[in-house]
């Protein structure tokens, strides 16, 4: 849960980085905390995405 002053700054940090969602904000914002501590998430986002069972948009198309 977050507040509603965290939200605002999240919400504000959105529009200027002209995000799609809170969403995608907030894993942007995770992202840069991560390679701002010195994780390489770049591999780590490549494992999960094998691993992974969900399809993604990319997967389905239309007929």
């Amino acid at each position: 849960m977050l507040s509603d002053v965290e939200l605002k700054i999240i919400d504000a940090w959105r529009f200027e980085n002209m995000m799609p969602s809170r969403a995608a904000t907030i894993r942007a914002l995770i992202r840069l905390g991560l390679e701002a501590n010195g994780v390489d998430v770049t591999d780590i986002l490549k494992d999960a995405e094998k691993l992974s069972d969900i399809p993604k948009s990319d997967d389905v198309g239309i007929v």
